[in-house]
């Protein structure tokens, strides 16, 4: 809405049951970060596995935001 553009970088935990969870800015635009924080918050994951087992694993996303 506003026409901002840049990226965010975000990184976080993805839990042993495919949730995202303390969801961190490691750079960008405060304003894009939330838009962005609130968008990987909705993710669901299929767990990663180690030896068939669901483990915890840290997630990275950029988001990359364009006027239109």
């Amino acid at each position: 809405q506003m026409n901002a553009s840049g990226s965010v970088e975000l990184r976080f935990r993805i839990t042993s049951d495919g949730k995202v969870l303390d969801v961190t800015v490691f750079r960008g635009h405060p304003i894009l970060a939330k838009a962005a924080v609130d968008a990987v918050q909705k993710w669901r994951y299929n767990p990663a596995r180690l030896d068939g087992n669901p483990i915890e694993v840290e997630g990275r996303a950029v988001f990359v935001f364009t006027p239109h």
